[in-house]
């Protein structure tokens, strides 16, 4: 009965053994000694589309011919089937044993009797075509990543938790010249910008505690000391749910970041100038007004007086060249933390922070004329021209800054009004006389006599004795008292009152010169000021004709002067109007001449007889440049047959100057402040003694 149980037992474990064969996903095949097949799982079968009445029995060549599949691999199958014989031990290879090339990693176990001789092969192969298939995918997914490391001109590196530096790429040391292994399980940062080292530290902390990538700028120190900018990505590496390491991928983007610097710089500042253009000068406008606690801060807004004419005249070329070199004068005038900008043309504003009071903006406006009255040379031009300032004071003016802006800009425009070359403060119209009012009074002023003379008198240089003298036009308001002519002169221009009042002096003018003839008194010539505007009329010859006449004056007595601005709008007109002044027997002169805005080349086609030196020049007789520049003017003036006044002498080395180099007259307060007619007569005319200056 037991043996009967244990056969049971034991064929059941045979044919359990046998199904766990059968069901095996692996080959398994047994040949006995000759190489004759004694067995094969149902997975062998399948995969060599045999039955078992196809094999039992056959050779691996004869299964060959019933099955195309062990056809392609059986010869490599016998070469094993013999090493594993002769070797007399396993033997495990990988073969290709189906048509769709999976590979199969082999394991053949010989068995032998004792005698030696073969008993039996097992094969069991498996299926490794994945496994091979992703070995040699990472193999080359390394050897990739390995060229593409060694070739990359991006640095990589990678982190610790300690910061330490694991690993560096090839291309440190082609970027920055440093030897990556100095990098090395170190936390120093070497190469990077000292400035940026903590920044550095911080992100890459960052990048631990959070467990989410970051991006950040910063800078490297080449070997060769140059800055090198990098854009760095910082990802973290997880394990395990666990931050262990930070991947640092950083680009060179040094060229990039020049051309963003570039565009910036192009954005905020003024392309032919390089100073902050407008929208730079706002935002430094708005920093000012919110950072200024109690200090006060002043704005000029000034631009280059004629600067059309420039160009009309001599081109853009020079126009633009004229603007840098202009900056560079006031940059030279202006202080450490002074800004200027340029707001658009020729306007150009000046931001002076930090001043006690108004008299450091005046000082500054003050050194900024001073500079821009030496000539310019320009493309072999020479020439002179000035500027107008419009001058706002924060807090004092307003604390907004267009309102800053806009009462500078007014004030400028005050300033070009009152003859250009000259600064001007911010006044609140609330405390004086509106331009509107001051117009309408002028209007009465001239009805109600409240205007009136005073004359300057000329002297010869050389004889010290009186030549002629100049009719200046004062206004004695009836509430405002005394206004001077630089307060209402320009308001007559742009309201259409300047004729009127140019006919009213030429009349009181010719009636005194009528006075001073019939008591007697030695003859002594008045120069009168045209306005631009009533010879660009075309009516001025006429207009003085009818009062000589009706005054019956002498017109050699009377003199006109007419300043270079009247060439620059019709000098065709110009040339033909002095022609018939010149006619009737008055002298011409051209006034404020040297201030650079016509063209030499008409003094050769105008008949003037008298040139009026600007008295910006005479104010600086002391710079060796405006010596030199008076001296050649004299000179040319002398060669071309015309007489040379200076205007503003105010001191005894002036006039020994101008004396030395020839000047013809001059007149200032150095001789005579302007005089009233019965001042002047008493003083001059009614004694022929005291015609001669003595001081």
């Amino acid at each position: 009965m037991n043996d009967r149980n244990d056969i049971n037992q034991l064929k059941e474990k045979i044919d359990n053994l046998e199904t766990i064969i059968n069901e095996s996903p692996d080959i398994i095949v047994m040949k006995d000694g000759e190489g004759k097949y004694i067995f094969a799982n149902n997975h062998a079968l399948k995969l060599y589309k045999l039955n078992k009445d196809s094999y039992i029995g056959k050779t691996d060549e004869e299964l060959s011919l019933v099955s195309p599949i062990f056809k392609q691999v059986y010869k490599a199958y016998m070469e094993s089937d013999r090493q594993a014989s002769a070797y007399g031990q396993s033997i495990k290879t990988d073969e290709v044993v189906n048509e769709q090339g999976h590979i199969y990693e082999v394991v053949k176990i010989p068995l032998f009797y004792d005698d030696g001789s073969r008993k039996a092969l097992i094969v069991m192969s498996r299926d490794v075509t994945e496994r091979v298939q992703s070995k040699r995918d990472l193999a080359e997914s390394e050897e990739r990543y390995r060229l593409i490391l060694e070739n990359t001109t991006d640095l990589i590196f990678v982190f610790d938790k300690n910061g330490r530096i694991t690993f560096a790429s090839p291309s440190v040391e082609k970027v920055i010249g440093i030897d990556k292994n100095r990098l090395l399980g170190n936390t120093r940062y070497e190469g990077m910008h000292p400035d940026d080292i903590d920044e550095g530290r911080k992100v890459l902390q960052e990048v631990f505690q959070e467990g989410k990538g970051k991006s950040t700028l910063f800078r490297f120190i080449s070997a060769k000391k140059e800055t090198i900018w990098v854009e760095t990505n910082l990802e973290p590496v997880f394990i395990e749910g666990e931050v262990t390491s930070v991947v640092a991928v950083s680009r060179d983007v040094t060229e990039k970041k020049r051309l963003e610097d570039e565009l910036k710089h192009m954005a905020f500042h003024d392309i032919l100038t390089g100073v902050p253009n407008r929208r730079a000068f706002l935002d430094k406008l708005q920093e000012a007004i919110t950072s200024t606690k109690n200090d006060k801060f002043a704005l000029l807004l000034l631009d280059v007086d004629r600067f059309k004419w420039v160009n009309d005249t001599f081109g853009h070329g020079v126009g633009d060249n004229l603007l840098i070199q202009f900056v560079r004068r006031i940059t030279k005038c202006l202080r450490k933390n002074d800004v200027i900008a340029r707001l658009g043309g020729d306007e150009f504003v000046v931001l002076l922070p930090h001043i006690s009071h108004e008299n450091e903006a005046e000082l500054i406006a003050t050194r900024i004329l001073d500079s821009l009255q030496n000539k310019w040379e320009i493309n072999e031009h020479e020439f002179v021209t000035t500027s107008s300032i419009g001058i706002s004071i924060f807090p004092d003016t307003s604390r907004d800054a267009s309102a800053l802006m806009k009462c500078a800009d007014m004030t400028l425009y005050k300033a070009k009004q009152t003859g250009r070359n000259n600064f001007q403060f911010y006044q609140d119209p609330s405390s004086d006389l509106t331009d509107k009012v001051m117009v309408q009074d002028l209007e009465k002023a001239i009805i109600n006599n409240e205007l009136f003379l005073v004359y300057q008198p000329k002297y010869n240089l050389a004889t010290k004795e009186l030549n002629s003298v100049e009719a200046l036009i004062r206004w004695q308001h009836p509430t405002r008292g005394l206004i001077s002519p630089l307060e209402f002169i320009h308001l007559a221009e742009d309201n259409n009152l300047i004729i009127p009042i140019t006919m009213w002096v030429l009349e009181k003018v010719c009636i005194q010169l009528k006075d001073w003839c019939v008591k007697g008194y030695k003859k002594v010539p008045i120069s009168v000021n045209i306005s631009a505007k009533h010879l660009e009329k075309g009516t001025l010859v006429e207009d003085v004709k009818k009062i000589i006449n009706s005054t019956n004056t002498n017109p050699e007595c009377l003199m006109l002067e007419i300043t270079e601005s009247v060439m620059i709008s019709n000098p065709s007109l110009a040339i033909e109007t002095i022609h018939e002044l010149k006619e009737l027997g008055m002298k011409i002169a051209i006034d404020d001449f040297g201030t650079g805005f016509s063209s030499l080349s008409y003094l050769l086609k105008l008949p003037v007889d008298i040139l009026k030196l600007d008295k910006s020049f005479i104010g600086e007789l002391s710079d060796r440049k405006n010596m030199s520049f008076v001296d050649a003017i004299v000179k040319l003036a002398h060669n071309l047959d015309l007489s040379v006044v200076a205007e503003g002498i105010e001191t005894e080395q002036q006039h020994q100057i101008l004396n030395q180099y020839g000047c013809d007259f001059g007149q200032g307060y150095f001789y005579s402040k302007p005089l009233i007619s019965n001042q002047l007569v008493k003083s001059f005319l009614e004694n022929d003694e005291l015609m001669k200056f003595i001081k």
